[in-house]
């Protein structure tokens, strides 16, 4: 499922989009997850709302499940089976959070993803390489044409669009753990 829509494309590009822009919004999607270690899918997956089932005993829970328990809601932060060691309010296993809450979490991370993608593929439609070839080329021909743009980038690191990057590092979905002063 891509992060934005057709019409969420056509409202950032401000035109009508093209024919093929639901492949290339998928397409963006997926070098977005790509680029932020899949944590702009995670948290979005994580905090959409469900159903929510009662805590149970000797039951498999996988990080983004949310029970109720006592009344009170709780998300899964670790991987566990359920055992009364591990029930909540144990914070190894457990964040408690109202429901009501979630819309504003989901909104909080969904806008970054959709603004990434949509300057994906606007970035694609301006240069014309869906495919991400142009970018690791240091220079190319055509006929007696001769274009030279420099050294050719790093494997795959020319492929992801200035806005798109941007989007991620200012919401966090960028970054990769170290930091240094």
């Amino acid at each position: 499922m891509a992060y934005a829509t057709v019409e969420d494309l056509e409202e950032y590009l401000g035109k009508d989009a093209p024919d093929k822009a639901e492949r290339l919004l998928e397409r963006a999607t997926e070098l977005i997850n790509y680029y932020t270690l899949d944590r702009a899918g995670r948290i979005i997956t994580a905090l959409v709302p469900q159903e929510y089932d009662e805590w149970e005993k000797n039951v498999d829970y996988l990080e983004g499940d949310v029970v109720e328990y006592e009344e009170d809601h709780y998300i899964c932060v670790l991987n566990h089976k359920a055992t009364p060691n591990t029930e909540p309010p144990n914070v190894l296993y457990w964040a408690e959070f109202e429901p009501e809450e979630v819309e504003k979490e989901i909104l909080a991370f969904e806008g970054p993803a959709r603004l990434a993608v949509c300057a994906q593929v606007e970035y694609w439609l301006s240069t014309g390489d869906e495919f991400g070839f142009l970018g690791r080329l240091a220079s190319y021909s055509i006929g007696s044409q001769s274009i030279s743009v420099g050294q050719a980038a790093e494997e795959g690191l020319t492929e992801l669009a200035p806005r798109a990057r941007q989007a991620l590092t200012r919401f966090g979905l960028f970054y990769r753990g170290v930091s240094s002063r």
